[in-house]
């Protein structure tokens, strides 16, 4: 818990930033944005569908930045966007995708550390725990293996040949 729980903290910490950051745009937009400020792109409508990744109807992002739209033309084939560029935003996505990239050990220096804790905790415990369900002759079997090469048998042949009872 202790080495997830600050992932977890930082992950809801920079969305809730985020939904701060698309509340304070969406008031400057509604106090009215001087068109000089807005980015203008314009796309072909299919290129619109399938370049643009929109958040909903009044968000997208394109080639890693966000926009906010404030303004929509459409005149024949193509689109007019008057955006918003919000760097705000785009800063805490980056900052979510290292977080998330971090998580699943995508960053080879993490996973190289994340490798080396995990070895250490497996060296703290016993890799196979000990079977209480032995046979005797499993029993018999292992002392006979574990002590045959320590100790020689004395082999006396019996006298050839053998005595007579008187």
């Amino acid at each position: 818990m202790a080495l997830i729980a600050p992932a977890i903290t930082t992950f809801f910490w920079l969305k809730y930033q985020k939904k701060m950051v698309k509340h304070d745009v969406k008031w400057m937009m509604i106090e009215g944005i001087d068109k000089d400020e807005l980015a203008v792109l314009k796309f072909s409508i299919k290129a619109s569908e399938t370049e643009l990744k929109w958040e909903h109807s009044g968000e997208f992002e394109y080639k890693g930045q966000m926009f906010d739209v404030v303004d929509t033309k459409i005149s024949g084939d193509s689109v007019l966007y008057w955006c918003w560029i919000d760097h705000k935003e785009t800063r805490l996505n980056q900052q979510l995708t290292k977080l998330v990239e971090d998580a699943l050990h995508s960053n080879p220096q993490k996973k190289a550390t994340q490798n080396r804790l995990t070895s250490f905790y497996n060296s703290l415990y016993c890799a196979a725990p000990f079977n209480f369900n032995i046979t005797q002759e499993e029993h018999t079997q292992k002392l006979g293996a574990d002590y045959s090469d320590s100790f020689t048998s004395i082999e006396i042949a019996p006298p050839v040949p053998p005595p007579k009872k008187a």
